[in-house]
């Protein structure tokens, strides 16, 4: 890789946050894009837009919150994630029957708020051990 994912994204968030407009925007994109396909680096796209975007959620003070239950959440629990939430957070749902029950929530991919079950579990026979 010529350049790490943390310098790539650096250059593209500055590179946007210099664009005017959606179509300025647009074009700066498909330069980027062009310039890691030139330096070899298409592989490693998913990295980049990943770190691209975790800094432009912290440039922007917003959050990615992703929310995992067993199942489908009920409109309680998605006025309970909502009320989490602010303003320009994106909210992602995950289905994991692993958790058997309950609910998990991680901000940033970081910040972890575990109410399942299968934690529960985890530390009742993790502790009898």
């Amino acid at each position: 890789m010529k350049y790490s994912a943390h310098t790539y994204a650096e250059a593209l968030v500055e590179a946007l946050a210099g664009a005017e407009g959606r179509d300025a925007g647009a074009a700066m994109a498909e330069r980027f894009l062009e310039l890691v396909r030139r330096n070899g680096d298409e592989l490693h796209l998913p990295s980049i837009l990943g770190e691209t975007d975790r800094l432009m959620r912290r440039r922007d003070g917003t959050r990615r919150l992703i929310v995992e239950s067993a199942r489908t959440l009920d409109a309680g629990a998605r006025s309970l994630v909502a009320s989490l939430a602010r303003k320009g957070d994106a909210i992602e749902e995950r289905i994991n029957p692993g958790l058997i029950a309950g609910i998990k929530v991680t901000a940033n991919d970081e910040m972890q708020f575990d109410a399942s079950l299968r934690s529960k579990l985890d530390s009742v026979f993790g502790a009898a051990e």
